[in-house]
């Protein structure tokens, strides 16, 4: 994410600050951890505005509100005044043991102008980027292809949102 700026968190203790959030996530222990030392903790986190002509979306599937995600799909683009993607983010959740960034779809969408071919061949990378779990909320085969739907919903509504375009979404 070169152009888009990334959150930079703030630590009260020996680092100060971090350098980005991947960096914050990747140092951590595990699953459930951070980089952090047991006596540091996040005192802020600075968010920077968006750039110009950028839209996101968020969109969760649960079986009722308040439920944890049978899935959900994040994504915020910023177009370039071609329309191609300049900057990509793609998040998911709620299939496996953490939130993943799907850099493999980001990679292959970004410097792009968007089409429908392209758009399937991200999806199918969100949707195999890891090892998706089965569980009482559903099985790997419907949330692989819950996510597919779900990435390629919040694509079109960032897309549309970073044109300018006020897009309210129902729940999912």
């Amino acid at each position: 994410m070169d152009q888009l700026q990334e959150p930079i968190p703030v630590v009260i203790g020996d680092q100060g600050f971090l350098p980005s959030m991947e960096q914050f996530a990747a140092l951590g222990r595990g699953e459930s951890t951070t980089a952090l030392a047991p006596d540091e903790i996040v005192s802020e986190i600075f968010c920077p505005l968006p750039l110009p002509h950028t839209g996101g979306a968020h969109l969760k599937l649960e079986r009722r509100s308040g439920d944890f995600a049978i899935a959900n799909c994040s994504v915020q683009v910023t177009l370039d005044p071609i329309g191609r993607y300049q900057n990509i983010g793609i998040g998911i959740g709620g299939v496996s043991t953490m939130a993943i960034k799907v850099t493999s779809a980001e990679d292959l969408l970004k410097g792009e102008l968007p089409g429908e071919a392209l758009h399937q061949q991200a999806a199918h990378l969100v949707s195999t980027c890891t090892n998706i779990l089965s569980d009482i909320r559903g099985s790997a085969k419907y949330r692989k292809q819950v996510l597919r739907v779900l990435f390629l919903r919040a694509l079109a509504i960032a897309r549309r949102r970073a044109h300018g375009e006020f897009v309210e979404v129902q729940r999912v």
